[in-house]
């Protein structure tokens, strides 16, 4: 699917309904018949959490959820969570080694219990290796070092899955970016470009399709009580890995349509991009959607029927998409646990969504209404170039 700015058919929009999301049921056995049933609450706490995530995955079938923190004092290796939804439990998997002064761990399934695990260190090295997992002694092996090389310490650091078998790594700073790009067996893009200074905000992690790296523009704009924050201004930015072309496009912003919350923008955003669609969990104020943009019409779509539970908390949600389409969406909650005897950070609730039912669909859809305008719209932000050389 090619990115483009092409309007829908005229008439087309008002024949489909707005796109929707079916959740499994979240009663039910869990069973390896039936790997898509949630994990049926935590009454007990016993699910646990990483106390300081620092990235969330799932394998290609969704069976496995991979939930990665940083180091401290306590955990000189990233401590890694794994839960089992046909099971329904979670376990702590240990790390065979790490590179030195490792920070943080990104890991992606390449399949057959094969990732990719990307590390972070404190030294300002990216490493990445190729691991395997065993769930049957849950450790994570790794087997073969892919790449090393340093970033600058004020870049912004990231990662994003570019296929089932592949990831990048994104570090950009200093009106500059690099960009390299791995599969199981070694380098497949080395990128570095100059940016524009128009370029240069923007939030969230970036996200990838069909060899251009995409990420959400932002600017700072007065508020009515005097103060100054950064919002999300319904731009996106766009690299061309392979021409190296740099292009700023409008999306189809509408006031009283997802992305805005109550009458604001975003001020935070994350979100996982598959064929074509980058599905969003976004926050206004402490309002938390969930929606969906469209890159072929960069049209946005509220996803009016994800019933998450009470008020999904921006910092406590998780999401993640499998390779068939289905989102994983993890909700923790600091409470009492049973199996800690202390109050602990633990799982409130999994839930699978299916999306490939109506995906089509959304390229056309029109958007569901949200409720009606309740704050004082912000100064707008200024209009941005649509293209560099």
């Amino acid at each position: 699917m090619r990115d483009s700015n092409e309007a829908p058919p005229p008439g087309a929009e008002a024949s489909v309904p707005p796109p929707e999301a079916a959740f499994y049921s979240p009663s039910g056995n869990h069973s390896p018949t039936n790997p898509y049933v949630p994990l049926p609450g935590n009454p007990e706490g016993e699910l646990s959490f990483v106390d300081k995530p620092s990235h969330f995955s799932v394998d290609g079938d969704g069976r496995y959820i991979f939930m990665m923190g940083t180091t401290d004092q306590r955990h000189p290796k990233p401590p890694i969570v794994v839960y089992d939804i046909n099971l329904g439990t979670s376990s702590t998997y240990e790390l065979s080694e790490s590179p030195e002064a490792t920070n943080s761990l990104h890991l992606y399934c390449l399949g057959g219990g094969h990732t990719l695990a990307i590390f972070r260190t404190n030294h300002f090295e990216t490493v990445v290796h190729r691991a395997f997992v065993c769930h049957n002694r849950k450790v994570i092996r790794l087997t073969k070092k892919i790449d090393q090389f340093s970033y600058r310490s004020d870049d912004f650091w990231s990662t994003a899955r570019t296929s089932p078998t592949s990831a990048l790594v994104f570090a950009c700073g200093d009106q500059s970016v690099h960009v390299k790009q791995y599969d199981g067996h070694g380098v497949v893009v080395d990128f570095q470009k100059e940016l524009p200074r128009a370029f240069a905000y923007f939030t969230g992690q970036p996200f990838y399709s069909e060899g251009k790296v995409h990420v959400f523009m932002f600017s700072e704009v007065f508020i009515p009580d005097g103060h100054v924050t950064a919002m999300l201004d319904g731009y996106l930015g766009t690299i061309d890995l392979f021409s190296g072309k740099i292009r700023i496009r409008k999306t189809s912003v509408e006031r009283q349509r997802f992305p805005y919350i109550n009458g604001q923008l975003p001020q935070m955003i994350k979100h996982v991009h598959h064929r074509g669609h980058v599905w969003v969990i976004a926050r206004a104020g402490a309002v938390t959607r969930f929606g969906c943009l469209h890159l072929k019409t960069l049209k946005w779509h509220r996803i009016s029927n994800w019933q998450l539970g009470e008020r999904p908390q921006y910092n406590d949600t998780c999401m993640d998409v499998t390779r068939d389409g289905k989102i994983v969406i993890l909700c923790r909650e600091i409470r009492w646990s049973e199996r800690h005897k202390d109050v602990a950070s633990t799982v409130k609730w999994i839930k699978v969504a299916e999306t490939n039912r109506f995906a089509k669909k959304a390229e056309i859809a029109s958007l569901a209404s949200v409720p009606p305008i309740a704050l004082k719209q912000p100064n707008s932000p200024p209009p941005r170039p649509s293209s560099f050389a």
